[in-house]
């Protein structure tokens, strides 16, 4: 039987071979941290994966809806076979259900949701707004745009607040900003960030 024949004889829920499943490359979730997934390896292999993956048929391969820290873990347990549910999905409800299951995690960075914002307002043939996004997650319209502001960060205030050097309130009032004056407002009021990255205050030192 071919893999494209396996594929449409499979139940919803099947434990298939770890190598035949893919990240997808539209999840929110793009940062993970190495301490946590060893420990939920470890988990992984004293009690298995309690929560089976959500993956959808494409292309001849099983692509990962959510649960790629389980995906990652396992990998890292040894595993062979993971517990999945395969679901049918097109690529807008696929964007929307990562969006919404990376809300409900508390480690998500704001970064990550704004970006995953976006890329579904963005998203062509889609008739979302922040209002129909906030009906749709259960976040307020405020909340939203706030996390879209972030999107004006430039590239060295995105990085210094995904690193933790600037907090969310920090980083809101900075992408307020054109981004000259970013650049300025980090260079005088977050010396601290500077102070431990050097390479930072050369790159910014190089424009002006």
């Amino acid at each position: 039987m071919s893999t494209k024949a396996a594929v449409k004889a499979l139940p919803e829920y099947v434990s298939v071979p770890i190598a035949e499943l893919v990240e997808s490359s539209t999840n929110p979730r793009k940062a993970f941290d190495e301490q946590q997934l060893e420990e939920l390896a470890e988990s992984i292999r004293s009690k298995g994966i309690l929560s089976p993956l959500l993956v959808r048929r494409e292309n001849g391969h099983f692509e990962i809806v959510t649960g790629a820290r389980r995906y990652r873990a396992a990998q890292r347990a040894g595993l062979r076979e993971v517990p999945v549910r395969v679901a049918t999905l097109t690529d807008e409800e696929v964007l929307e259900t990562q969006i919404v299951e990376n809300l409900l995690r508390s480690d998500i960075h704001p970064f990550e949701e704004a970006k995953g914002f976006r890329a579904l307002l963005e998203r062509e043939g889609t008739a979302y707004t922040i209002e129909k996004l906030a009906a749709k997650t259960g976040k307020n319209p405020s909340y939203i745009a706030k996390r879209l502001r972030l999107l004006d960060l430039v590239p060295l205030a995105a990085d210094a607040f995904t690193a933790g050097h600037i907090g969310i309130e920090h980083a809101l009032l900075v992408a307020k900003l054109a981004p000259d004056m970013q650049e300025e407002a980090l260079r005088h009021c977050f010396d601290g960030y500077y102070a431990a990255q050097p390479r930072a205050r050369v790159a910014l030192a190089s424009v002006d």
